[in-house]
């Protein structure tokens, strides 16, 4: 099977594993897969944060580590159902380095790596709410997907279509990408390379730069939100 061939199936992939209700794709994939040499590939899904730095809290007191957990399983059944052999990385949650999770990743030798994580807003898009006697954040100015590459991956172009074949598929049952991490503001101000499609540049991320293979983190939605 072609590169190509397998970031759009992969983008077809992580269709299904995100969207509930959407089926996997195409019957008769599994044996295309299986048959690749060397057998079927594997596609890393990496869990973002871990259960000590947990990310973003969610505007009902969630970390987002548990958000990323859930979907980042969801997304590997659905590799799994299609014949590919998706490694999932830090599913217990453990504290890793960066470097460390890099090589973790390295040691598996994807052939695609997917980093999964939920949005948030900067500090001054927060206003406050009470939920179940807590005082906690949210903000429902932003929603939406983002995807991010890093252009100092050694794969950057393929990193590129892999990011636009999710997109693709993402938008093409109705979900609409997050342009504002594009704002020129700071902690944002990035690259925008498709607002069609949610794909901006994050060239520093140490996950997506130091991974061998093509990689992309997706923002799955803004768990901020109050819905």
């Amino acid at each position: 099977m072609t590169r190509r061939r397998l970031i759009g199936l992969a983008g077809l992939i992580v269709l299904a594993g995100t969207v509930p209700g959407i089926a996997t794709p195409a019957p008769g994939i599994s044996p295309k897969l299986a048959s690749c040499p060397g057998g079927p590939p594997a596609v890393a899904v990496d869990i973002g944060h871990d259960l000590t730095a947990k990310g973003a809290q969610s505007a009902r007191g969630r970390g987002e580590f548990h958000f990323n957990r859930e979907l980042a399983h969801s997304i590997a059944a659905a590799l799994a159902r299609a014949g590919a052999r998706p490694v999932l990385i830090n599913a217990e949650g453990d504290r890793l380095s960066l470097k460390a999770r890099v090589e973790q990743i390295n040691r598996t030798n994807p052939a695609l790596l997917l980093s999964v994580h939920h949005d948030s807003v900067q500090p001054h898009f927060l206003q406050t709410w009470e939920v179940n006697g807590q005082t906690l954040d949210y903000s429902d100015r932003f929603s939406g997907f983002s995807l991010f590459v890093s252009r100092r991956n050694p794969q950057a172009s393929a990193s590129e279509q892999f990011a636009r074949a999710i997109g693709e598929q993402l938008t093409s049952k109705g979900l609409r990408p997050s342009l504002h991490h594009a704002e020129p503001i700071k902690g944002e101000n990035r690259p925008l390379l498709d607002s069609t499609l949610g794909v901006y540049a994050f060239d520093g991320l140490a996950v997506l730069r130091g991974t061998r293979a093509p990689a992309v983190l997706l923002e799955a939605g803004c768990d901020q939100a109050s819905q």
